[in-house]
């Protein structure tokens, strides 16, 4: 069985729409599901969920 990965694609455009403080230091592994952000912090050891619309 040969294993293929896909190619990667360029990114074309990111554009910044908001930007907010960090509920915590060092924030790491940004994730969206669809309605919250959540992101961990190695210096507290946890994880934070913020609202992107408040």
């Amino acid at each position: 069985m040969i294993r293929r990965e896909p190619k990667p694609r360029p990114v074309k455009t990111i554009e910044e729409v908001r930007r907010m403080p960090a509920p915590a230091p060092k924030p790491q592994a940004l994730a969206f599901d669809g309605e919250r952000l959540w992101f961990g912090s190695i210096v507290t050891n946890r994880l934070y969920s913020v609202d992107p619309l408040s």
